[in-house]
């Protein structure tokens, strides 16, 4: 998911307090840094570890994060999917279940995986929630059969990237140049500029600026962070 990002204007008015908008609403700074803050503690409970996130790409991850739980939250309203508390619920269980089985054969810690995959407390049941419109999604997409063979299951993904990409051109998308630009294929990515800029992991914090962070994807570049690390989650 989450072709060519649009670089803003210096007098754009996502830069007035906002890191991104996304239809009629806006992520803040201040509700970015937050977040940011959070995965930053968690990392620096993990030092000497070979983390997959940063404390300078913590931003950029997070951002991508919150921009893919807000296009699959169109997706799910534009076909009519509806996740209730319990499944969501029912879901971070299992994710930190799977993440608990997964550390144990590799010999790390639930807590590593999940920051590997930009995950806190905070945005897990962000995360949990669009897992299962994910699911629901797919199945509808299939008519609530499972997909037999590989054509078929091609089928579904094939048209579940549609309802994405109308879900992404719907909210047209903009992000506060700090960040980098938005591709609808990778996320947020950084513009050559920034990727020479060296990254104050500090000011990151406070201002929530960052530099690329990424991941391998299921539903789509702003949630790729996510989707290859925790277990069951691809």
């Amino acid at each position: 998911m989450l072709g060519a990002g649009v670089m803003l204007s210096a007098c754009s008015p996502v830069q007035m307090g906002a890191a991104a908008i996304v239809g009629n609403q806006r992520i803040s700074q201040s509700t970015l840094s937050g977040y940011v803050t959070s995965l930053q503690s968690q990392i620096a409970k993990y030092p000497g570890q070979q983390l997959q996130v940063s404390s300078a790409t913590a931003p950029k991850s997070v951002l991508n994060l919150l921009l893919e739980f807000a296009v699959w939250n169109r997706v799910a309203k534009n076909v009519g999917v509806t996740v209730s508390s319990a499944q969501v619920d029912q879901a971070v269980k299992q994710l930190r279940a799977s993440a608990a089985q997964q550390a144990k054969k590799q010999g790390t810690s639930a807590g590593i995986l999940l920051v590997d995959s930009a995950l806190t407390d905070k945005t897990l049941p962000q995360y949990a929630r669009f897992r299962v419109q994910l699911s629901a999604v797919e199945a509808k997409v299939a008519g609530g059969k499972p997909a037999t063979t590989q054509a078929e299951s091609a089928k579904v993904q094939n048209e579940v990237g549609q309802l994405e990409t109308r879900a992404i051109k719907q909210l047209n998308i903009k992000v506060n140049p700090q960040y980098g630009k938005f591709s609808p294929q990778q996320g947020v990515v950084a513009t050559p500029d920034l990727l020479s800029k060296p990254v104050n992991s500090s000011s990151s914090a406070a201002g929530a600026a960052g530099a690329a962070a990424g991941g391998a994807g299921g539903a789509g570049g702003a949630g790729g962070a996510a989707q290859g690390a925790v277990p069951g989650s691809g």
